[in-house]
């Protein structure tokens, strides 16, 4: 069961079934119920998790309980190898979102077994690299999302004349570095949501001028809800 399960891995599928049978025979098999807690933040590092079977959620929790989901984690996901092997601690909590059952393996193991074949953590390199990204492009979606909320309450703000149903905002007592510095946010990332608004027709340039074209696609964005794209 272990080998199979294993060998569907990429960052395993490459080992020899000699080598596979050695870190099969490493795993320790864990059942957890829905809800029940893997590890805490600040418990020591000293375990890789694999997900064999259902889900679990590594997340933060603030000094007023609430809690923040990082990433949801399904079979074939590791689980706690950048801590682990630092040897420090783990930065987040996890807990069984389904009734889960979970693979581990003891870093002495696994450090063992990289030092057997380097590829193990060049392949958990890739891994790492692929993860970066995808939070890199969550966490610029996100501020996005923000930058979009104050540009557009901004823009109603200094909305000035009602023409043709169109609002007309005055452009001219400030420029884009100048707004991107008012708001908090870097100039590419006005540059960025104008260009975005253009094309969605909500606002059109001329010259310098702004031209709110949809004021209540504008409203939507300005209240946090979704504008169709």
């Amino acid at each position: 069961m272990k080998n199979d399960f294993l060998k569907k891995m990429s960052l395993f599928s490459h080992l020899s079934s000699d080598e596979l049978n050695v870190l099969a025979a490493s795993l320790e098999k864990h059942t957890y119920l829905k809800g029940e807690e893997v590890f805490q933040e600040g418990d020591t590092a000293d375990r890789l998790y694999i997900v064999y079977d259902g889900s679990a959620k590594i997340f933060k929790s603030s000094l007023d309980g609430k809690e923040h989901t990082l990433r949801v984690m399904q079979k074939h996901d590791l689980i706690g190898e950048v801590p682990m092997f630092e040897g420090g601690t783990y930065p987040a909590s996890c807990t069984a979102i389904t009734d889960a059952v979970l693979f581990s393996i003891f870093r002495p193991c696994l450090l063992g077994l990289i030092q057997d074949d380097p590829s193990i953590a060049l392949n958990m390199l890739a891994l790492q690299a692929k993860r970066l990204k995808e939070f890199t492009l969550k966490i610029e979606k996100l501020t996005l999302q923000k930058t979009e909320q104050r540009l557009a309450d901004f823009f109603i703000k200094k909305a000035e004349t009602l023409t043709d149903n169109r609002i007309h905002v005055d452009f001219n007592d400030i420029n884009i570095q100048n707004l991107a510095d008012y708001l908090g946010v870097s100039r590419e990332n006005v540059s960025r949501i104008i260009s975005k608004w253009v094309k969605l027709k909500i606002i059109s340039k001329q010259q310098r001028n702004i031209i709110i074209q949809d004021f209540h696609s504008l409203g939507k964005i300005a209240a946090y809800m979704p504008v169709a794209k």
